[in-house]
């Protein structure tokens, strides 16, 4: 039995959502998935952030095939995010020796349009701890058949996350806490989440959603096996995706699961 955790829980910091940003910004066009904590825009993606958790709820954004063809190097150049006061800032000590991979939400790969793109991306509040397995195996996967779905089709929103998805799993347990001295701790969460809107050249919608565990174990199942409703993904997360798209159209696709060919 699947139990939800990203909502409800007592003892989450927040911070007032940035309106502006929230109605301006085209990353977040067709609508916002559920304010939760601290609202972080930093320009090319926005960031939903747990100030309890030290991890985002989500990071979300807009990218087109033409952002795809940028040729900006990755720098592993991670950094604190000094937007985030410093008592719920994760740190580059929290990761050190932890035996964690700092996970990108808003993928590098997909912000090579700039120099500036890409290193907003290796901000500490776009991270969260993910098992190096993950990571670098099923996780890295799925962020790239995203890429070559968007450059097929033209344009999506994206939307990445975390979630804790059992009893035992709540990030009240000190088995799922990265800590760092007596105070600081950063969860870890079970499992990672990605909805996905798409439109195409020829004004066609399309929605498509994955939950993928957070396991240290190798995971050797395709993508494809991952793949969920994004009204199902609402049910688990407690969020609600894309409520800025026509009703009708927001209803017809995001009960489906449409096929995954890439």
């Amino acid at each position: 039995m699947l139990a939800l955790c990203a909502t409800g829980l007592s003892g989450f910091a927040s911070a007032q959502p940035a309106a502006d940003t929230i109605r301006d910004t085209l990353n977040l066009e067709y609508g916002v998935a559920g304010i939760r904590g601290r609202i972080l825009d930093k320009d090319f993606y926005v960031i939903n952030y747990n100030d309890h958790w030290r991890i985002p709820y989500w990071s979300a954004y807009h990218l087109t095939a033409e952002d795809l063809k940028g040729t900006a190097k990755r720098k592993d150049n991670f950094q604190p995010d000094l937007e985030v006061p410093e008592e719920a800032r994760s740190a580059l000590a929290d990761y050190k020796g932890k035996g964690f991979d700092r996970g990108h939400l808003a993928p590098a790969g997909d912000f090579k349009r700039s120099k500036e793109a890409m290193a907003a991306t290796f901000l500490l509040s776009n991270m969260s701890p993910q098992y190096p397995n993950t990571n670098r195996g099923i996780w890295q996967n799925l962020e790239g058949q995203i890429r070559d779905m968007i450059a097929d089709v033209g344009e999506a929103w994206v939307v990445t996350g975390d979630a804790f998805m059992s009893k035992d799993s709540q990030p009240a347990n000190p088995k799922l806490w990265m800590k760092r001295g007596r105070q600081n701790r950063v969860a870890v969460p079970t499992h990672l989440f990605d909805a996905i809107l798409t439109k195409n050249a020829k004004g066609r919608w399309c929605a498509y959603a994955f939950l993928v565990p957070n396991q240290h174990a190798r995971n050797a199942h395709p993508t494809s096996e991952y793949r969920l409703s994004v009204d199902r993904l609402e049910q688990i997360t407690g969020f609600d995706f894309f409520v800025g798209l026509d009703t009708a159209v927001q209803k017809r696709i995001e009960s489906r699961v449409p096929a995954w060919s890439w």
